[in-house]
């Protein structure tokens, strides 16, 4: 039986959750733990308008989040969404958490009249490619990531 959760959007006095999805994506990404940030950093990155943070809820456990930034165009005045990150807790997984995660992002995107969501990962990340596919993602195969270390 599925867990109930709720979806949540993180704003600046929610820094126990950020701190708690901090955390989970360190657990989730097999990344070594690092020092959390801090809180008043935190603060200020939960209160900028561009920065998104969403977290499932249970009883104020955090069973999973995203985040995503949102990105004003040069050539037009838009902004697209780039989801950062995702993940659910183990014991959370193929129960919609993820899947509300990113409806609830769809939701902020069009309430702030953004039409385009875009996300990267890695070919051989199968849950994510499926994740993506069954919420409505569509691969484009003609463009590659790259990235820099600077």
């Amino acid at each position: 039986m599925p867990m109930p959760f709720s979806i949540h959007q993180l704003g600046p006095a929610d820094l126990q959750y950020a701190q708690e999805l901090i955390a989970l994506f360190q657990t989730a990404f097999e990344e070594d733990a690092a020092p959390l940030p801090p809180a008043n950093y935190l603060h200020t990155l939960l209160a900028r308008p561009d920065f998104h943070a969403f977290v499932a809820l249970n009883q104020n456990q955090v069973l999973g989040g995203v985040t995503a930034y949102e990105l004003p165009m040069f050539q037009r005045p838009v902004s697209e969404m780039f989801l950062y990150d995702i993940a659910v807790a183990e014991p959370q997984r193929a129960r919609g958490v993820a899947a509300a995660l990113i409806e609830a992002l769809k939701a902020l995107c069009r309430q702030r009249g953004i039409e385009s969501l875009f996300v990267g990962t890695e070919t051989d990340n199968v849950p994510a490619l499926r994740l993506y596919k069954a919420t409505g993602g569509v691969a484009d195969e003609h463009i590659a990531w790259f990235n820099y270390s600077v």
